[in-house]
């Protein structure tokens, strides 16, 4: 059974580092464009933009996620006036990894602000972490990206707070020009190979953890099943010794069914007297048999009784 168990384990274990290394190789080599190749990215989110007082809120669904989250933008020191979707620019030379962007750029446009002032970009949602950063891209700038060292609140009900400053005509501005508008392309940034190896090692442990669960259910149920066997085996044996204590009355009773009425044993004894006292009166002696054996029998009884007298006469 161990032999068994190990060899399950070991196939176990094979099959799920080979599904974990294709997973890293698909994830490594681009999976998404693979898919790019074949058309339009499948995974491309498709945000759907909604104005609510001076807010303005994107609902989207982000990559590698089933659920459909609510960003919210707003901006302090202007107005905002409107904010449009971008897609991730092809820079070569870059540290920025795309898969470490779960969502396109956002174009924010922002006006009525003073020239040369300065705005607070805020970005809240649900689906920021702690870790979560805010990038910049400005073509026009000698770095293209720039982390904005956005500052990073915890709300209630697991709502994350990401607040940074952009100046008019500084480098995070897209015109460049200081002219009472801001132009600010920018997306949240949070590290792919964190999020894809938490995700790995939690389900890691989840499959041990059900089957785990699986394995004491099954202890249960052996046991379960053991004591009902236990209970079934000493309820048989009740019934087996029924059985005999039945069949054992019922032996006695016939026992006690032919036992002799006590007329019947008189009759019997008197038979036998009757026929003592003939064979006496007719002449025959308890003696009378002188055989060979009953001779043998005689001279055998004497010779130890005279070994005996001898012994005490000595």
């Amino acid at each position: 059974m161990k032999n068994i168990c190990r060899k399950y384990l070991t196939s176990f274990v094979r099959a799920f580092s080979f599904m974990v290394l294709t997973i890293l190789l698909s994830l490594h080599f681009g999976a998404g464009n693979c898919l790019a190749a074949f058309g339009e990215d499948v995974e491309k989110p498709k945000p759907v933009f909604s104005k609510e007082g001076s807010a303005i809120f994107v609902k989207l669904l982000p990559r590698g996620k089933s659920k459909s989250i609510r960003i919210r933008f707003e901006v302090t020191g202007g107005d905002l006036a409107d904010i449009q979707a971008m897609d991730l620019p092809k820079t070569e030379n870059s540290d920025i990894d795309k898969k470490d962007f779960r969502s396109d750029l956002f174009t924010v446009h922002v006006a009525n602000v003073p020239v040369g002032g300065e705005v607070t970009i805020l970005s809240s949602c649900d689906y920021y972490t702690s870790a979560t950063r805010f990038y910049v891209f400005n073509e026009k700038a000698a770095s293209p990206w720039s982390d904005t060292n956005a500052t990073n609140k915890s709300l209630p009900d697991r709502v994350q707070d990401l607040t940074f400053s952009v100046k008019d005509g500084g480098p995070y501005d897209a015109d460049g020009t200081a002219d009472g508008k801001i132009t600010v392309n920018c997306g949240p940034w949070d590290s792919f190979w964190g999020y894809a190896v938490g995700t790995l090692f939690i389900r890691f442990f989840g499959v041990f953890l059900v089957l785990g669960v699986l394995q004491t259910g099954m202890i249960i149920c052996g046991k379960l099943f053991e004591r009902a066997d236990k209970r079934r085996k000493i309820e048989k044996e009740a019934l087996v010794k029924v059985q005999v204590l039945e069949a054992s009355r019922d032996a006695v009773e016939t026992v006690s069914a032919t036992v002799m009425e006590p007329e019947m044993v008189a009759a019997i004894s008197l038979a036998l007297h009757l026929e003592v006292i003939r064979e006496m009166e007719s002449g025959k002696a308890l003696d009378s048999d002188q055989s060979a054996w009953n001779l043998y029998g005689r001279q055998k009884i004497m010779s130890d009784r005279l070994l005996v007298f001898n012994r005490h006469t000595k």
